[in-house]
């Protein structure tokens, strides 16, 4: 139990000395729009140096959701200077794209993502159609 107690001090201690701070980026292409959000807090010194961060990208159709009843897959995500990430949603004919939208997220323990960009890009494929287009900073 000590042991226990004394973690989570030391934890609350390392949150302390750090800085937070949220960017968030917006945009949006013929088909579909987007913000990503990126909330990192970098150690200030304190017991940890680290960052953390989490990232989420939201995508929401423009169109209506009975555009996309017959649509079986879809693939998205976007593109940094360092890092790509991907998503790949597969419909079986039951389940389909509720309320247009996409989600995902991540939480990561390290370096973090680049924070000083100015736009980041977004691809969505689905069916036979691809689409690009640029969140900007706000």
């Amino acid at each position: 139990m000590g042991k226990v107690l004394l973690f989570a001090l030391l934890l609350l201690a390392a949150s302390a000395c750090s800085q937070t701070e949220t960017v968030v980026y917006i945009g949006e292409g013929e088909h579909w729009s987007g913000v990503y959000t990126l909330e990192y807090s970098n150690g200030a010194g304190g017991a940890s140096e680290e960052t953390f961060s989490t990232e989420a990208l939201d995508i929401r159709y423009k169109g209506e959701r009975e555009e996309l009843a017959d649509v079986a897959e879809i693939t998205y995500g976007y593109e940094l200077t360092n890092s790509a990430w991907r998503r790949t949603y597969t419909f079986d004919g039951e389940s389909t794209l509720d309320d247009r939208e996409l989600s995902m997220s991540q939480t990561a323990l390290g370096a973090g993502p680049d924070t000083d960009l100015e736009t980041i890009t977004v691809f969505m494929e689905w069916d036979d159609e691809e689409e690009r287009f640029e969140l900007e900073r706000q």
